[in-house]
């Protein structure tokens, strides 16, 4: 039976047999600016507190970005407020650290330079349960194509590859195209690319 890991989005979790399975290919699309880190960020924190050993790799934002993003969803209010109450912070890290029985592995790579078989060989080395690429249309492509919808073509179908051989899930985000901005709330396939 394939190990499926729940993101912890009970209707979505419904609609995908109980969450990401083994060797899936998984894709938050969203317009710009309209939480595709946040949602990688909150389906990684549920797999941590399920106990799953997860790799997050961010191309986009820093690594400490990153990190204040995922101590916000862990405990429900952002960095600036954590800050102003370093005592009550500490008590919640303790209770926190209790909970958590998984382990999480962050990297920061500069946008377009992680090659598919980086990503593969950092997977082989660290042989987490479950991947967050943030995101794959910013990695480096494996071929120089004419046009760049099929570079993003080559690399969510490399992604699909990696998760196979390594049988594992692996959840990424591709950034909808402008129209989306534009049409009602629900993002359709006519606004992800001209390859779908």
């Amino acid at each position: 039976q394939t190990l499926r890991i729940p993101t912890g989005f009970g209707a979505l979790d419904d609609r995908i047999q109980g969450g990401l399975g083994q060797g899936e290919l998984g894709v938050v699309v969203a317009p710009p600016k309209h939480g595709k880190t946040t949602t990688l960020i909150s389906i990684a924190s549920h797999a941590l507190l399920a106990g799953h050993k997860t790799f997050y790799v961010t191309l986009e934002l820093s690594k400490r970005a990153v990190s204040i993003k995922f101590d916000s969803a862990f405990f429900g209010s952002g960095y600036e407020d954590l800050k102003k109450k370093p005592r009550s912070f500490k008590l919640k890290l303790k209770e926190l650290e209790k909970k958590i029985k998984g382990r999480l592995h962050l990297v920061e790579y500069p946008t377009k330079s992680l090659s598919l078989s980086e990503l593969q060989a950092d997977i082989e080395k660290l042989e987490p349960e479950i991947v967050f690429l943030d995101y794959a249309s910013i990695m480096r492509s494996p071929k120089n194509r004419d046009q760049r919808r099929f570079e993003i073509s080559d690399l969510h179908e490399g992604l699909r590859a990696i998760a196979g051989r390594c049988k594992i899930p692996i959840w990424t985000a591709h950034q909808a195209n402008r129209p989306a901005l534009k049409e009602k709330k629900i993002v359709g396939m006519e606004h992800i690319a001209e390859d779908l």
